[in-house]
């Protein structure tokens, strides 16, 4: 994932956010409980993310739906390169 100031492209930047990964189960709906957040680098580089969410004890069962929030500052440019689901 790439994140980067959308105001001044030219003015290079390194802001921290943090982004947050959502689910929801057959029994259990999104919320914050089912969620984890991880810190993201706003630096108009390519980072790799990790989300240990095998330790929210909520990440169980069948797996409906997902929701990033890949960040909470306004004005900023993300993309995604690729998103991989590991057992």
């Amino acid at each position: 994932m790439v994140a980067k100031e959308g105001k001044s492209p030219d003015e290079p930047k390194t802001l921290q956010d943090v982004g947050q990964l959502f689910w929801q189960t057959l029994t259990l709906h999104e919320s914050e409980a089912t969620s984890v957040r991880f810190k993201v680098q706003i630096d108009g580089q390519w980072h790799e993310y990790l989300l240990p969410v095998h330790e929210n004890r909520r990440w169980r069962g069948t797996i409906t739906r997902l929701r990033l929030d890949p960040c909470t500052n306004a004005n900023v440019l993300v993309e995604i390169d690729y998103i991989r689901l590991e057992p």
